[in-house]
């Protein structure tokens, strides 16, 4: 398995951090490195710093009284709603949830 990128690499607020991102950019990097394409790692700190993302996927929405908002209403798959949950650790307030089930069984 491609080792993956610490999430130190990327900068604290950005989604990059998650942990299927920093294996997705380790497995970039690797390629990179065998193929010996300079600057690999300037390369995906400016590709970090410069995407936009998808609409609806962790998007920062705003912050109103000190508490940050984000839409992450495309995370329909309860391994993603995890990944947002993990991503934002003891930061995370409060979650809203909705929706029905893709057949996935929950259980806490």
């Amino acid at each position: 398995m491609t080792p993956a990128l610490p999430k130190d690499y990327f900068p604290t607020k950005s989604i990059f951090r998650m942990p299927h991102f920093c294996q997705n950019f380790g497995l970039v990097k690797s390629v990179g490195d065998i193929l010996k394409i300079k600057n690999t790692d300037e390369i995906l700190k400016k590709v970090a710093e410069s995407f936009v993302g998808l609409p609806h996927r962790m998007e920062f929405i705003g912050t109103k009284l000190g508490m940050s908002f984000y839409n992450d209403s495309i995370a329909t798959a309860a391994e993603a709603v995890m990944g947002s949950v993990d991503f934002f650790g003891s930061d995370l307030g409060y979650l809203c949830l909705g929706g029905t089930s893709a057949a996935e069984i929950l259980t806490t």
